[in-house]
């Protein structure tokens, strides 16, 4: 099912792909569903994993699609497509083209941004997960992003 409000689409569970996990319990399964629903390619793009209250997948939003290297974002682009899904929580998650883990000054830069208008909103950023083929790099597992947990979910 998807819901059209203005310039921004919501697509929520049931997509040509399944879905790896119902609830995000961890940053793995934040990982699994973002490779999931980012295609292998040469471009970076970030999307945005919409949850309840329980942190059970509400939808999936591209955010942007950029180059090999960055991937423009705008932040009320996020909050926008959360509120409209009636997300109390969402991660982020992004795709290294080059298989470089470590994120770059613009993703924490980022990802910063996106927290303390979260915070402002009544909304959480749970994690931000950079994804390459079998391996992930959590802020949330590194110290870079504090607030609400993955596993206290109700």
């Amino acid at each position: 099912m998807t819901h059209y409000v203005r310039e921004c689409v919501v697509t929520y569970r049931n997509t040509r792909r399944k879905m790896p996990a119902k609830c995000i319990r961890s940053a793995e399964d934040a990982a699994n569903i973002a490779r999931a629903v980012i295609p292998d390619g040469p471009q970076e793009r970030l999307v945005a994993i919409l949850l309840d209250s329980r942190h059970a997948v509400l939808g999936v939003f591209t955010v942007g699609v950029g180059g090999i290297a960055d991937c423009p974002a705008a932040p009320e682009t996020v909050f926008r497509a959360a509120l409209i899904a009636g997300a109390a929580a969402f991660i982020l998650a992004h795709n290294h083209p080059s298989g470089a883990l470590e994120p770059s000054d613009s993703d924490v830069t980022l990802t910063h941004r996106l927290d303390r208008g979260a915070a402002l909103l009544g909304l959480q950023l749970l994690d931000h997960v950079i994804v390459v083929p079998r391996r992930y790099y959590s802020f949330r597992e590194k110290g870079l992003i504090s607030g609400g947990a993955l596993d206290s979910a109700k």
